[in-house]
């Protein structure tokens, strides 16, 4: 078995404190997430969202790996330029696909890119960003890609990452 450079960083911080370190247990699982291993998947799904008050709260259903809905409350944001720095939390209430029945929450961070440019639509904004797990979940490590629409107020983004139920 191979380990990484970085896998022998705890044994370099123990011999520099006097202490002596011991050989690592072969038998270990590697303590980052491996899809396909340990519980956890790679699921890729879509979210469709639209706005549901109050202030900045949205939700919908989820389709794809993942079936259920997310509900997502933005608590922050801030322009700067043609970009929209998006900070918030997002519910998730998963009710079938490859993770079974599952409730989870994720930070969400991201940003908003106005798509006012010749031949675009000004109303229209790109998507980008990433979900990382709070509670519900050992690990929630996703990003999405999408758009926003301001006459709708409407969301479609798609997602892919790695969850650890």
């Amino acid at each position: 078995m191979r380990y990484s450079p970085l896998a022998l960083l705890p044994l370099l911080l123990v011999a520099c404190t006097d202490q002596q370190p011991t050989a690592p247990d072969i038998g270990v699982a590697p303590a980052f997430a491996v899809a396909g291993q340990s519980g956890c998947f790679t699921p890729k799904f879509h979210a469709a969202t639209v706005y549901v008050g109050p202030g900045l709260t949205f939700e919908g259903p989820v389709t794809g790996d993942l079936i259920g809905t997310q509900r997502a409350e933005f608590t922050s944001d801030a322009f700067t330029g043609k970009v929209e720095k998006i900070h918030g939390v997002s519910e998730w209430t998963i009710t079938g696909g490859v993770l079974g029945e599952l409730t989870f929450i994720t930070e969400l961070e991201g940003r908003n890119i106005s798509t006012d440019r010749p031949g675009s639509p000004w109303w229209l904004f790109e998507n980008l960003g990433t979900h990382r797990a709070l509670e519900g979940v050992e690990k929630a490590n996703l990003t999405y890609t999408g758009t926003f629409s301001l006459l709708t107020l409407t969301g479609d983004h798609d997602f892919k990452g790695v969850i650890c139920p």
